[in-house]
């Protein structure tokens, strides 16, 4: 089929009136293409830009208020929602004052057992504020958080404050299974706890009547606490550190802490940690460990 030459003796009228509206339009037709890129471009970007206000600002606003109302806390957590860490549990803190001195403690719960978090966090009381100090919680943990032997000596309620908390969500492709990595690392035998009051007398059981231990005139051990720690772990430990809580009933009664060196797998060892201050009846002993075990620099080599 031979091809079809458009000349001026074989195109028609109409194809003439729309090549010379084009002609005469194309000026015109280039700036409206223009406009309406730039338009597409513009709503593109704004689009992207709304995702992002909603995302970083709006929505971390409001799980800051949401936190607020909760009495929890939600900082440095990441935004996206499989990434997103919920708010630290703590509970009302307690102070325990002798001798011009006190102890602090408030318990602590990591909701997530995909994250872990690194804080700083001082407690007050009375217009006193003790040092920052440095603390962490893993995935999924319970603890208690203490400050001991602070120069403060007022009465009244205290409080525990958290600020600058970094969230380290969990690598699985270094631990696929914390619960697994936890259990293996974790698995200390604490068994014996018992507290003995000062001049000997019978372990004061959950549920039975203890005499309250007063501090002798001399300022002398008012009584001792002993456990005895077996490592099931298949890990050695540089330190190991464990809270030792003394109960009265339900009631959190006084908070020590003890750090165990050198510590061997499969090693067992006896430990005793020394009480000076005035006490209640105490009924029972719990020792909680508080190694992390996500710390390279905590095993021995």
């Amino acid at each position: 089929m031979p091809e079809t030459e458009f000349t001026p003796e074989n195109m028609s009228e109409k194809n003439l009136r729309y090549g010379y509206w084009f002609v005469t339009h194309k000026l015109l037709l280039k700036r409206i293409g223009i406009i309406i890129l730039v338009v597409l471009d513009a709503a593109l970007v704004g689009w992207s830009g709304w995702g992002w206000i909603s995302v970083y600002v709006l929505e971390a606003k409001s799980d800051a208020i949401t936190a607020f109302q909760n009495g929890t806390t939600v900082l440095g957590a990441d935004i996206h929602a499989e990434n997103t860490a919920a708010g630290l549990l703590v509970a009302n803190a307690s102070v325990f004052t002798a001798s011009g001195k006190s102890d602090f403690a408030a318990e602590m719960k990591n909701p997530n057992t995909n994250f872990r978090a690194d804080f700083t966090y001082h407690f007050s009381i009375a217009g006193q504020v003790t040092a920052d100090k440095r603390g962490f919680i893993l995935p999924g943990d319970d603890k208690f958080l203490i400050d001991l032997g602070e120069k403060i000596s007022a009465g009244g309620s205290a409080a525990l404050t958290i600020t600058e908390i970094d969230w380290h969500k969990v690598d699985r492709h270094l631990i696929p299974d914390y619960a697994k990595f936890s259990a293996d690392r974790l698995n200390f035998g604490i068994t014996d706890a018992k507290f003995v009051p000062a001049g000997g007398g019978s372990n004061p059981f959950a549920g039975m009547v203890a005499t309250p231990t007063a501090a002798p005139a001399s300022g002398g051990p008012t009584g001792e606490t002993t456990f005895t720690l077996t490592n099931n772990t298949g890990f050695g430990y540089k330190d190991l550190s464990f809270n030792v809580l003394l109960m009265s009933g339900p009631e959190l009664a006084a908070v020590n802490s003890t750090i165990i060196s050198d510590v061997l797998p499969g090693e067992t060892r006896q430990v005793e940690i020394t009480w000076y201050e005035s006490l209640p009846a105490i009924s029972d002993t719990r020792v909680i460990p508080e190694v992390d075990i996500m710390n390279d620099g905590v095993y021995l080599r």
